[in-house]
């Protein structure tokens, strides 16, 4: 059946979709942080019709202003003209045949030219396929085993394993935890513990980049990895061509020896990529790490239209002014109260609810969700808003007033 035929469905047909998903899909949808649950106990709209610019429409035809933007990956904005043309034309052309396309060469040369520590190039399809590709290949070339990781990198056993008791990592070997370490992002003491410990034997160091006011901590881990001979990850899938279009380590000055790129690079497309200094991606050579798909055209197609569109001049400065007038407001309708707290900034700021120890919220976190639903946004829980160029200048004009109902109401926002 064709989208439009999901077009105005009643209340009680979309229960009825909503149950044959839980039927036929473990835990009711393809991808685990899109489930209603995660959002919204009730009135979340689950599934959409259609999208466009900064919208997204529900079964019924309602629109809603998007800030989790697909998790992510949407930068340009749902349905982008360009990009839309470009795939349309490759699909005239094909998208993956038995032999090698050039589109490959071209995005890899663009790559390459952009991102500051690219020297050679791998696509793959997803976040979590590339970052564990970099893990191997750190191991393969020190012949180490252990990792340092910091932040979230996909679902594979070596990164579910830094959490071996939870239902999560049921099914991964019991030694594989042993390998992987957890470092929160700012702790230079937990780093050097860890390395006094097992300083001869980490192989990598994965760090998931995120915004912040000084690049100290990433200097540090540049310069233990360095004194260590491991290998540095920067885990730029969401951080890369979202900050800027080299990504973080353009952004901050810090280049590591592999960085894994994806959510912000084909606007939705499914692509994925590591790219690193030659002397390490050669390794890969010999290497079987391999997909069938890895080289399917039409997402390499919308990858080089993305970053025509935000290699643009003003587009970074405008998406980082739109994020920086947001948090600026933020900060003013939580007048200094100790249960809000303002994260970042740019084009991904996050408003979040404390309590009084520095904790999580849930309650608060989730009456917010619900206040923005109820004016037909869509937010994610305990997360950044993402902000993309199809966001105009009313969308965050009306999502600062909206915010500043709920926040000036008092210090628990319940």
């Amino acid at each position: 059946m064709y989208m439009t035929g999901y077009l105005f469905m009643d209340r009680i047909e979309i229960e009825k979709l909503l149950q044959k998903s839980k039927e036929l899909i473990p835990g009711g949808c393809q991808t685990i942080s899109k489930r209603p649950a995660n959002f919204s106990d009730e009135g979340w709209p689950s599934f959409y019709s259609r999208a466009d610019g900064s919208q997204v429409f529900d079964l019924n035809g309602k629109p809603y202003t998007d800030y989790v933007l697909a998790l992510g990956p949407i930068i340009l904005g749902y349905n982008h003209p360009v990009v839309t043309e470009r795939v349309k034309r490759q699909l005239d052309i094909g998208i993956l045949t038995s032999l090698q396309s050039p589109l490959e060469i071209e995005l890899s040369e663009k790559l390459v030219e952009i991102i500051p520590c690219a020297e050679m190039v791998r696509l793959f399809k997803t976040g979590a396929d590339a970052v564990t590709a970099g893990v191997r290949l750190a191991r393969a070339v020190t012949g180490r085993s252990h990792v340092l990781s910091c932040g979230y990198s996909g679902w594979h056993d070596w990164w579910v394993a830094k959490n071996p008791y939870s239902d999560s990592a049921k099914g991964v070997l019991a030694g594989t935890s042993t390998f992987t370490h957890d470092i929160p992002y700012g702790n230079v003491t937990a780093v050097e513990q860890i390395v006094d410990e097992i300083g001869s034997d980490i192989a990598c160091i994965v760090v998931e980049p995120i915004i912040s006011t000084d690049n100290d901590y990433l200097k540090f881990i540049r310069e233990i990895s360095t004194r260590l001979g491991a290998v540095l990850i920067f885990d730029e899938i969401v951080t890369g061509f979202r900050l800027a279009l080299g990504g973080a380590q353009k952004l901050y000055g810090v280049t590591p020896d592999l960085c894994t790129l994806g959510k912000g690079m084909a606007n939705g497309f499914p692509l994925s990529a590591l790219v690193g200094h030659r002397e390490i991606m050669r390794e890969m050579e010999s290497l079987w790490i391999s997909s069938t798909y890895a080289g399917e055209s039409a997402s390499i197609a919308a990858s080089l239209a993305t970053i025509e569109e935000l290699e643009k001049p003003g587009t970074y400065q405008r998406l980082w002014a739109m994020g920086d007038r947001l948090a600026a407001a933020w900060k003013s309708s939580a007048n200094g109260s100790e249960s809000i707290q303002i994260i970042g900034g740019g084009p991904m700021p996050q408003l979040r609810m404390v309590t009084a120890e520095g904790e999580l919220d849930a309650e608060a976190d989730h009456s917010l969700v619900e206040h923005f639903l109820d004016h037909k946004i869509l937010w994610r829980r305990d997360h950044c808003a993402f902000i993309s160029l199809a966001h105009s200048d009313s969308d965050i004009d009306r999502l600062i007033e909206i915010s500043a109902a709920k926040l000036q109401k008092g210090e628990h926002v319940v």
